[in-house]
């Protein structure tokens, strides 16, 4: 992964949350499995980066969402959120 992030222009790297994963704590990451934007692959790779680091990652694949929830899934997404944050002391 980190050779394909090589391969983008300069100011996309920037951006990358892998060039801050050291500084981020607790993850939630939801993405959806027909995402033709980003590759669901890019947050399972971050996610193992993330774990690897000792942090609290979770990953979350939408079974047929795409980039963006729309539909019965901005509920699916709404309660995977509060579920998450709730588990964690946080809502």
């Amino acid at each position: 992964i980190f050779k394909e992030l090589s391969s983008l222009p300069k100011e996309e790297i920037e951006i990358s949350a892998f060039n801050y994963a050291e500084k981020l704590d607790k993850v939630l990451l939801i993405h959806g499995t027909e995402d033709r934007i980003v590759e669901p692959e890019q947050s399972v790779s971050l996610c193992k980066v993330l774990k690897g680091l000792g942090k609290d990652c979770e990953l979350r694949l939408i079974n047929g969402m795409g980039h963006s929830p729309s539909g019965p899934k901005v509920k699916e997404v709404e309660d995977v959120i509060k579920a998450w944050l709730r588990e964690r002391g946080l809502a």
